[in-house]
């Protein structure tokens, strides 16, 4: 009998330099260019969702990744979760009625946080077993989510204590830990009050990596649909909101503030004992525009 053929992944049976050479322009590059020449080589598809996928998140460790895709009933606004070994789908939450428009891991990896149109926000908490599954620990509903509009964004706190949530309707609600114990919010619950921008439409939310203005402190960035980027900072007191910058109109974005991230230590990137008084915000937008502030 014959051999068998080798059975190897697509990715490793050809070289990729046929399809990926270095590339020098002293114009801006074609369409064609782009297509041919600048993307990461695939590692793997993952099928599974019904939609094209709209929110992704990974933990820190990088050993699991979320999912989710556009949705208008239940069992499309299903999270999938994905071994990156071996990727195969290791888990399936279920919570939300429409589309999961953000997912994000709480810096520890033992909480996962999704927001959605449906105006609610859920908590997934992982097990202390070997496996480390994840399962429903608490969801807002209309009645104490505290947002009337969709939910566009969610950040967690450094020290994974404190977790926000911005809206379409102008808030930004900060919830934590509260000691009691609430049918659907379980442990969590809204600290203080929320600051209201009801002008404006909340696009991205972020904590910054440290308690950077005092000893208990945090500092957040604010995005807007209009553009515009709030720095606050905010403490667990009756009056917890503090404004302290604001980026706007050249200075910022044309549209939508669709994403901001903190460099996760300070100094300035890619330099070597800068000061650590110095702290970088990435922000991007529907405008096609990155910043690095």
């Amino acid at each position: 009998a014959g051999s068998q053929p080798e059975q190897r992944h697509v990715k490793d049976q050809y070289d990729e330099n046929s399809y990926f050479t270095p590339q020098h322009f002293d114009e801006p590059p074609t369409e064609d260019n782009l297509l041919q020449n600048t993307l990461w080589p695939e590692t793997m598809k993952l099928y599974g969702h019904g939609y094209e996928i709209f929110s992704l998140a990974t933990t820190t460790d990088g050993k699991l990744l979320a999912s989710g895709c556009k949705a208008t009933k239940e069992e499309h606004a299903t999270i999938l979760l994905w071994n990156t070994t071996s990727w195969q789908k290791v888990g399936r939450l279920v919570s939300h009625q429409l589309t999961v428009t953000q997912l994000q891991f709480s810096p520890d990896d033992q909480f996962l946080l999704s927001v959605s149109r449906d105006r609610c926000w859920s908590i997934f908490q992982r097990s202390q077993t070997e496996a480390g599954e994840y399962s429903l620990a608490a969801r807002s509903n209309k009645t104490t989510g505290i947002h009337t509009r969709i939910i566009w964004c969610c950040a967690w706190s450094h020290d994974s204590a404190q977790f926000a949530t911005g809206s379409r309707d102008g808030k930004v609600v900060v919830w934590g830990k509260t000691g009691d114990s609430h049918p659907s919010l379980g442990q969590f619950g809204a600290n203080s009050e929320f600051l209201d921008l009801p002008k404006e439409s909340i696009t991205s939310v972020a904590f910054g990596p440290d308690f950077v203005l005092s000893a208990d402190e945090y500092m957040m960035a604010v995005g807007s649909e209009a553009g515009d980027i709030r720095l606050y900072g905010w403490r667990n007191v009756q009056s917890p909101w503090r404004f302290l910058f604001q980026l706007s109109g050249n200075s910022a974005h044309h549209l939508a503030v669709k994403k901001l991230a903190f460099r996760p230590v300070r100094g300035v990137a890619g330099q070597v004992d800068t000061s650590t008084s110095v702290l970088q915000l990435a922000s991007c937008g529907l405008d096609h525009i990155v910043n690095v502030w």
